[in-house]
């Protein structure tokens, strides 16, 4: 082998050997300009659900609470928009068991009472079972009392929810002829602005 050609060979292998380095050497790090266009690409998460919590609608709906002078007293609210009237009703009614956040007294049921179910007929009337593992039956109260408790459901419905016209209310799944021992409750209750104070 002559000189020149293996001078040809060392060179040869000397750039393959250079090329197999440059192939498997690691990407060298991306510029700052770089890596802020590729972060400006994926949305940070914690903007996100910022971004959703100021989308999220409400409503103002008006809750009804027994008040002085044995009436019923609104109290204006602000609730996640629901658009389903059976939804809606469910909202409502579980917001009234809540109690009232103002000065407003509450809605004179037993402390453990619990929405069970709400349906909803297409004739507009509300069905509202209150369940109570305190109480098989609605406990005795006074006329006034009695009056306030139903109509604070009553008035809450059937002012929020456009479908609502009138309002069964139910005692452990079964239609009660009275509460109290005063108001009838074996027919639909509809709403009575007398109670409401003006």
């Amino acid at each position: 082998m002559n000189r020149r050609l293996a001078l040809t060979l060392v060179i040869a292998a000397a750039i393959l050997i250079t090329s197999a380095l440059l192939l498997r050497s690691p990407r060298p790090p991306a510029r700052q300009e770089e890596r802020e266009a590729e972060s400006t690409l994926q949305p940070d998460p914690a903007q996100e659900i910022d971004k959703l919590a100021e989308s999220a609608a409400t409503a103002r709906v008006v809750l009804y609470f027994p008040g002085e002078e044995s009436k019923l007293y609104p109290e204006p609210r602000l609730l996640p928009e629901v658009e389903d009237p059976r939804a809606l009703g469910t909202l409502l009614v579980n917001e009234l068991l809540a109690g009232p956040q103002s000065g407003l007294l509450p809605a004179g049921l037993p402390a453990d009472v619990t929405l069970g179910s709400f349906h909803l007929t297409e004739e507009g009337v509300a069905f509202v079972d209150l369940r109570s593992s305190e109480h098989a039956t609605p406990p005795v109260t006074g006329s006034t009392t009695e009056m306030l408790t139903l109509y604070s459901v009553v008035h809450t419905l059937v002012e929020n929810v456009q479908t609502i016209g009138s309002v069964v209310i139910l005692w452990n799944g079964r239609q009660p002829p009275t509460f109290g021992g005063h108001i009838d409750t074996s027919r639909p209750l509809r709403p009575d602005r007398r109670l409401v104070s003006s």
